[in-house]
């Protein structure tokens, strides 16, 4: 199966859209966390950056105390995609993206917000990913507080006030995008 840009591009905006609504969107600061009271844990000691560097690299962030592009490595990724590269992560306002290969399309993406800092809801951030999953939403057991996929590759999860989203968008069966998201979500879980 073959996916057109205009499928990624609405896959990225999707994501984009469900982290600003899941922090209430008005004031324009994207998804995040606080710097004071992040998540714990944030990522494994082996890939964590010394303490000095992830001082000022969350100060350089603002509001947001975990990183999506730090939560899951490269080498990660690929060991749950079970093929590679898999480049370093890309910031985006809302979301971190890791392109798979040497080109095309395969991307896999992760957005992270703790919703407690922009006066809204991880359950409404769920309801909006509900919502623009339309007639393909399936609820998936055992993955947080609630989950909800896609069944090809997009999954919205929540754990207490955090929302998150996973994406795996690779040129093969939408069964085992969902199933790698799923893997992807454990991992993000852990570390929040």
């Amino acid at each position: 199966m073959v996916r057109s840009r205009r499928y990624v591009a609405a896959v990225m905006l999707v994501l984009a859209a469900s982290a600003v609504a899941a922090c209430g969107g008005s004031d324009g600061s994207g998804g995040g966390g606080d710097a004071a009271g992040g998540a714990p844990g944030a990522g494994s000691d082996k890939d964590a950056p010394a303490d000095d560097a992830s001082a000022s690299s969350d100060e350089d962030k603002g509001p947001m105390a975990v990183d999506p592009c730090e939560i899951v490595t490269a080498g990660e990724i690929e060991e749950v995609l079970g093929t590679g590269p898999v480049q370093e992560g890309q910031p985006n306002a809302a979301f971190c993206s890791w392109p798979v290969g040497t080109g095309g399309l395969d991307t896999v993406a992760v957005s992270l917000t703790d919703t407690t800092q922009y006066g809204s809801t991880a359950e409404e951030g769920m309801n909006s990913m509900r919502e623009g999953f339309g007639a393909a939403a399936v609820d998936i057991a055992g993955l947080g507080d609630e989950a909800v996929g896609d069944g090809a590759g997009m999954l919205a999860f929540r754990t207490g006030d955090w929302y998150a989203t996973t994406m795996v968008l690779l040129d093969q069966d939408p069964g085992s995008n969902q199933s790698m998201a799923e893997e992807l979500a454990h991992i993000v879980l852990d570390r929040l």
